[in-house]
């Protein structure tokens, strides 16, 4: 899993090195989507560290950078009748002027 992050940050990254300084303060937010037997048994303080040191070097250069980080786990959907799992990774710099929310589908209300 960690290579396949970093494979697609640094794949950003080298499309767009302008819009993003490694070295700003900023808020992340991860949101994980499993399977439902892996769900309960997925902490996530491991999920959390498993991607940040994957970003490392690539979105940041030291984790001590990360302001806010929002952490969410999801069951799943099934996708034409296959279970998929997948990982959303948002960033933005740090604004402490920002609150940090992300949108619930669901009911279009927030986390």
């Amino acid at each position: 899993m960690i290579e396949e992050i970093q494979s697609s940050q640094r794949s950003w990254m080298e499309k767009f090195p302008y819009l993003h300084d490694a070295n700003e303060k900023i808020d992340l937010a991860i949101v994980v989507y499993r399977r439902v037997g892996y769900l309960k048994r997925q902490d996530l303080d491991n999920i959390a560290k498993i991607v940040l040191d994957a970003l490392k070097g690539y979105l940041f250069k030291d984790d001590s950078q990360i302001v806010r980080l929002l952490l969410v786990k999801n069951e799943a959907k099934l996708l034409a009748e296959y279970e998929t799992d997948s990982l959303v990774i948002s960033f933005r710099i740090h604004d402490p002027e920002r609150d940090m929310i992300l949108i619930n589908e669901k009911n279009n209300g927030t986390w």
